[in-house]
């Protein structure tokens, strides 16, 4: 089973995809900038600066996370673009066969919730952080329409299941998502 999670920050994409893959057994993928950075043995910070101006860190990036997918048939692949990454567009701009998955996950949570969980992590006061995350939103959203013409924000065409984590903790939408795969799971094997 692959199963795609996606969301923007602070909605605890890491820790929910890390959760469901251990209660589903299942391979854990999270290719990131920072992972890149030491592949490339360049600093975080350069790639993070340049990828503003050049899309090929983006499209290493999602190259380099398609070909792990392609080396597991059961994964968990927590990612903001995790979602589209069987999408034609992404297949065409980065030149690899689009990985299927067979359950695709938004979570979200709204904005000042995201804004306390990031400044409780960072460190950093809450005003701070909702003026960084309103603005992360924003050129996130300008750069994957850019790439891809991909929309974040219209992410409901591109999911089979949406879990708001302000009213879940890590652990309940983890639960939640792991009875929605298995249920897939048994419904599969139903059809058979």
């Amino acid at each position: 089973m692959r199963i795609a999670i996606s969301s923007l920050s602070g909605c605890g994409n890491t820790t929910v995809s890390r959760l469901v893959a251990e209660g589903l057994k299942l391979h854990f993928i999270n290719y990131t900038f920072r992972n890149l950075a030491v592949d490339l043995k360049v600093p975080f910070e350069k790639i993070q600066t340049e990828s503003k101006t050049t899309p090929k860190y983006d499209y290493d990036v999602d190259r380099r996370q398609v070909a792990l997918i392609e080396k597991t048939k059961n994964c968990v692949v927590g990612s903001r673009l995790s979602v589209w990454l069987d999408d034609d567009r992404i297949k065409n701009k980065i030149g690899v066969k689009s990985p299927a998955f067979d359950l695709k996950v938004w979570i979200y949570a709204p904005l000042n919730e995201r804004a306390k969980r990031i400044s409780k992590r960072e460190k950093k006061t809450f005003a701070r952080v909702l003026e960084e995350t309103l603005y992360r939103d924003e050129e996130n959203e300008q750069r994957y329409l850019s790439l891809y013409g991909i929309n974040v924000a219209r992410f409901a065409r591109a999911v089979d299941l949406t879990v708001n984590t302000e009213r879940f903790s890590a652990e309940q939408t983890a639960e939640l998502i792991i009875a929605c795969a298995q249920k897939i799971k048994t419904n599969t094997k139903a059809k058979k």
